[in-house]
């Protein structure tokens, strides 16, 4: 993890980052800026106590591509870094106690989207792909960091896409479709990991859907 340069813009003549401290007392907006000048960057998540948030921007010394930071308010934003052979990173959530940062890294050819982990002592790490599939994409982390959901796409499947979980034991495992469906999404996680939500279609409507224990659920 690298330290970068945080620069605010005036005014917010662009997008950029915001962080609302103490909300629903007296509160006060702070600009968390861009990287190294970049033109443009937005928060998505924080963890549970406040204290760590994920984002993404623009990062001026790399192009303009598209990095991940995790901002403290005693460290400012640091970049993640990247993947070989992927030139953006985004951010998509942060585990509740702050340690774990997920998302996605893509070229902007979008062939081979692929999820990844990041911690302190691992750094990045992409998840892979289910079998058959050729992109993925997380989309939540539960409290301590040790499962994450999101879904695969891409390959020559008969489904456009399928929900995930993912742990360090099991890998990228498949949850499944409901009936006759061929799509399904995993969107959320509980803190305890046990219960996940998504959307999957039944072969002709979408449907809000519950994974319990790893059992579908309309």
């Amino acid at each position: 993890m690298s330290n970068v340069t945080i620069t605010p813009t005036t005014l917010f003549p662009q997008s950029t980052s915001l962080s609302i401290v103490n909300a629903g007392t007296s509160g006060d907006i702070r600009e968390i800026g861009t990287l190294n000048n970049g033109s443009e960057s937005w928060l998505y998540d924080v963890s549970d106590n406040g204290l760590v948030a994920i984002g993404t921007s623009y990062d001026g010394s790399v192009n303009n591509a598209m990095r991940t930071f995790r901002w403290t308010a005693e460290g400012g934003a640091q970049s993640i870094g990247t993947l070989p052979g992927y030139t953006h990173v985004n951010s998509v959530a942060i585990s509740g106690d702050g340690n774990t940062l997920v998302g996605e890294v893509h070229n902007d050819s979008h062939v081979q989207d692929q999820a990844y982990r990041w911690t302190q002592s691992t750094g990045l790490v992409g998840l892979g792909y289910l079998t058959g599939y050729t992109r993925s994409y997380a989309a939540d982390v539960n409290q301590n960091g040790q499962i994450i959901v999101g879904s695969g796409s891409g390959g020559n499947q008969s489904s456009d896409s399928q929900a995930f979980r993912w742990t360090e034991q099991t890998g990228m495992v498949g949850l499944g479709f409901l009936n006759n469906g061929k799509n399904s999404d995993a969107y959320g996680i509980s803190n305890d990991g046990r219960v996940i939500i998504g959307n999957a279609d039944n072969g002709s409507t979408g449907k809000a859907l519950l994974f319990v224990g790893l059992k579908l659920r309309v």
